[in-house]
């Protein structure tokens, strides 16, 4: 069960044993701000989460933990598009950085898994396979682009 730790701003909803179900604002003691739905008090359905920091999530709630799709715009311009499972990345994403590159990659509770693919102005720079959050294969473009 979540706890949101939260201040009320304009309740729209019913209640259920003292537990909020509907749609809310939600002051966090932590200066987060939370936007959505709620299920017996706890964020489900759509919902956005902006932080203290600055980052941002817009997606898919359920029991308090970002599930489903969303994304995350981090403080520093990064952002993950993707599948999220139990508040981690979890299943295929991309991950776009500020400088332009985007990073097509899966995820294994918050683990890079399976084939990740770098790309810059839509063109392959190179392709890398992850387990266990451990590279074990990479292959380059750049290098035979350069050499024809």
């Amino acid at each position: 069960m979540g706890s949101n730790n939260s201040t009320q701003k304009g309740y729209e909803g019913s209640s259920k044993n003292c537990k909020k179900n509907g749609y809310d604002t939600l002051e966090m003691i932590n200066k987060s701000v939370y936007e959505g739905g709620l299920l017996n008090g706890n964020k489900n359905g759509r919902g956005t989460l902006q932080m203290k920091d600055g980052s941002l999530y817009e997606g898919d709630w359920k029991d308090d933990k970002k599930h489903g799709h969303g994304s995350m715009r981090y403080s520093n311009g990064t952002v993950y598009i993707g599948d999220w499972k139990d508040d981690k990345k979890h299943g295929k994403g991309f991950i776009h950085y500020a400088d332009g590159r985007v990073y097509e990659i899966g995820f294994l509770n918050d683990m890079k898994d399976g084939e990740g693919i770098m790309s810059y102005n839509n063109k392959v720079m190179y392709k890398d396979c992850w387990q266990n959050m451990r590279r074990i294969d990479f292959v380059s473009f750049l290098i035979w682009k350069c050499l024809i």
